[in-house]
């Protein structure tokens, strides 16, 4: 699969997010820039810059 490149503006937008991801039993991850955080984490993709461009890779 290749990345996807997404951008999150919104706190509704994470939560979305996550509980997409975790219905899948592989590993997602959202990297943005030089960091790379676990896509099924709504503490690490809260870690992150809202309305920044970010790659989501399976």
């Amino acid at each position: 699969m290749k990345a996807v490149d997404i951008a999150l503006h919104h706190q509704e937008n994470i939560s979305e997010l996550v509980n997409i991801t975790n219905q899948y039993p592989f590993t997602i991850l959202l990297r943005q820039g030089r960091y790379l955080v676990d896509a099924k984490s709504v503490l690490g993709v809260c870690s992150l810059q809202r309305g920044v461009p970010m790659q989501l890779e399976p």
